[in-house]
């Protein structure tokens, strides 16, 4: 129903896929106050963590920002987290064959935005957010944002995703992620939102609301 919708604005609409070892999820434990007690259920205790705003600018409300996780296939948190994301907007999904550091590398460096002449956080990982502000960007800065990792996911009113790989081409994979060499991460200065960006994701967002009436 959405699909032509979406193609215009190179995203998809796809449920997410649990790729063991190589799917991550941001969440706001505001919304999931119970998120460890999630991640952690029946006894996996190994699950690498970090708290997205620390070591950033952000760093002084790092303890009531989103956490970063990467998944296991050890317990059933993926399930959990996938249905209480179609409940409240809560979090997304990333899928990276890139180990742990170099996700949360990505994620931190994209989380501020120039608009004007000041700097604000940016909370892309908020799925309402998600659409308009990839849908606004241009090809090469949709490149530029997903760089180093395959794939985000979220939901609003469905399943979406902006994609470098799917989530399919990475199941076949099956040496320990240990082996694999950290791609270079590239220096990245942040999205600039100029008037026309923050008109066209207004614009964006009012279409979306607007599908399936």
């Amino acid at each position: 129903m959405f699909d032509s919708f979406l193609k215009e604005y190179g995203v998809k609409a796809e449920e997410p896929v649990n790729v063991p070892q190589y799917t991550y999820v941001i969440v706001e434990p505001l919304f999931e106050e119970d998120l460890m007690k999630v991640v952690y259920q029946n006894g996996v205790a190994d699950l690498r963590h970090a708290k997205l705003f620390a070591d950033t600018e952000y760093r002084d409300i790092a303890d009531k920002g989103p956490i970063i996780v990467q998944l296991s296939s050890k317990n059933d948190s993926f399930a959990v987290l996938k249905q209480r994301f179609e409940e409240k907007p809560s979090g997304c999904f990333i899928q990276s064959t890139q180990p742990f550091e170099s996700v949360v590398t990505w994620a931190r460096q994209r989380l501020t935005a120039q608009t004007g002449q000041a700097s604000a956080l940016l909370r892309y990982y908020e799925p309402r957010m998600l659409l308009p502000l990839l849908g606004g960007l241009s090809q090469e800065e949709k490149t530029s944002f997903i760089s180093t990792i395959g794939s985000i996911r979220w939901f609003h009113r469905a399943w979406l995703a902006l994609d470098t790989t799917t989530a399919t081409s990475l199941l076949p994979l099956e040496q320990d992620q240990s082996s694999n060499k950290p791609e270079q991460i590239a220096d990245y200065s942040g999205l600039v939102l100029s008037s026309e960006h923050l008109s066209k994701m207004a614009s964006i967002q009012q279409q979306w609301a607007e599908q399936g009436k």
